[in-house]
């Protein structure tokens, strides 16, 4: 669908439906700011799954169960590849109609049209390690996006960080609202095509909100360590950068970060990847992936010469990259490979920061290192029998059925706890648990 309840004809008939509609949107991101800035619709609340109270720009974020009392529909203001988690997140707890931003109403038959035109998608673009080799001995410049790419996270999604930051100083009395306020200034910089340095969206954040250089520079400093913290390598990606060494190619790595290149080379370090010829990243050159000028930049940098560029990204990554000239290889990343697979429910049952770690040592232990195109072409994960009893065991401790709490991944949940302080008020969903279960032993 080309059409979206912001670009859509103020006379055809999607504009005409939606104006007559008390709406409430979900999500705070870049959707809902414009939409309540064009002033086309009647938008009486938002929902988010992180944020509970405050207004994004004159209208009141709420919580579900006010819904149904003030408003005719729900808009998910996301991409399709989160309308599905956020549909199967709260389809259950509302009687009103939900609807994508372009404006289909959403049921769980759309759910698994849009499931299933996605795994296609992906399986008509996704190569095999061996066609990735193959391509890579074809080219003289290789690139690689770093994170999600060559590095990830033990998190569910990468904003997930800012949750566990608002939760640490939340602990150590610093500020209430942190995640809100980050969000904030990132959005600003990608609206004015900044590519702000993190000192500069920290410049930013106390300009906007007042707070003291001392938080700014504690909180910074808690931001980089924690992220360095939990980043873990993904050794199957790691394997064409190591092809490409080996046989001699230039290879760069490329990334639209906030960190300069001398922080992420710290990164880098820390999760062994070495032996590449340069890092460019955005907020140091004020050109990006995303804007797609960052290309131009690198095909005159390394003019007459083959560029082939891998990231997980794919408009950033593959469509703005070819579209420069350069040839690319989309490289899905662990969190897309559950959302666009039957495992999807399992980010549907995502309630907090926990829960969120637990997605992200699964996402880790399971999916990152697995080859993503046997993943598609056979239609199940990737299952290693070790990996699988480790997990089976993992859930049994979580879930208070298993006393031997002798376990690899378990050690790892603790020690991720205990960096972030073991004052948690919550536990880990015991329906996250079950499905997780339930998804390791279905084709037992």
């Amino acid at each position: 669908m080309s059409d979206d309840l912001l670009s859509c004809d103020k006379k055809g008939e999607m504009f005409c439906r939606f104006s007559k509609l008390r709406i409430v949107l979900y999500g705070i991101g870049i959707k809902t700011k414009a939409l309540i800035e064009s002033r086309r619709y009647n938008i009486c609340g938002i929902l988010d799954n992180n944020i509970e109270d405050g207004f994004v720009g004159n209208v009141r974020i709420i919580g579900l169960d006010e819904v149904d009392r003030i408003a005719d529909c729900i808009v998910i203001a996301t991409e399709m590849k989160n309308a599905i988690i956020i549909y199967g997140r709260i389809s259950n707890n509302s009687s009103i109609p939900i609807f994508s931003y372009y404006g289909e109403r959403l049921s769980d038959e759309i759910i698994q049209r849009e499931l299933q035109k996605e795994k296609c998608f992906i399986k008509n673009n996704t190569l095999s390690l061996e066609r990735c080799y193959e391509e890579i001995s074809s080219h003289d410049v290789i690139s690689f996006d770093i994170f999600d790419t060559l590095i990830g996270r033990e998190v569910s999604y990468p904003l997930d960080v800012y949750d566990i930051i608002e939760h640490i100083c939340k602990n150590k009395g610093w500020y209430n609202g942190f995640k809100e306020s980050r969000c904030s200034v990132d959005i600003y910089s990608e609206q004015t095509h900044s590519n702000h340095t993190l000192d500069e969206l920290y410049i930013n954040l106390n300009k906007h909100y007042g707070l003291s250089e001392q938080f700014i520079n504690d909180v910074k400093r808690t931001e980089v360590d924690l992220d360095k913290f939990l980043t873990y390598r993904i050794d199957r990606n790691n394997k064409l950068l190591e092809y490409a060494l080996k046989t001699g190619k230039i290879v760069i790595l490329t990334s639209d970060m906030y960190y300069t290149s001398e922080m992420m080379k710290d990164i880098l370090i820390k999760n062994s990847i070495k032996g590449y010829d340069d890092v460019y990243i955005s907020c140091e050159l004020k050109l990006s992936k995303q804007e797609s000028d960052i290309y131009e930049w690198l095909s005159d940098k390394y003019s007459g010469k083959q560029i082939l560029h891998f990231g997980d990204n794919y408009y950033g990554d593959f469509i703005n990259s070819k579209e420069k000239g350069l040839d690319a290889v989309y490289l899905i990343n662990s969190s897309d490979c559950i959302i666009y697979s039957d495992l999807y429910l399992i980010k549907s049952f995502e309630k907090n920061l926990l829960d969120s770690i637990v997605v992200g040592l699964f996402q880790k232990h399971f999916i990152s290192n697995c080859s993503m195109f046997d993943f598609y072409y056979d239609n199940k994960f990737y299952k290693k029998e070790k990996n699988r009893q480790e997990w089976l065991k993992f859930i049994s401790i979580m879930l208070g059925e298993n006393k031997d709490t002798e376990n690899d991944i378990f050690d790892e949940y603790l020690e991720i706890k205990t960096y972030l302080g073991n004052d948690f008020d919550y536990e880990v969903s015991a329906l996250l648990l079950e499905t997780i279960k339930d998804c390791l032993l279905v084709n037992e």
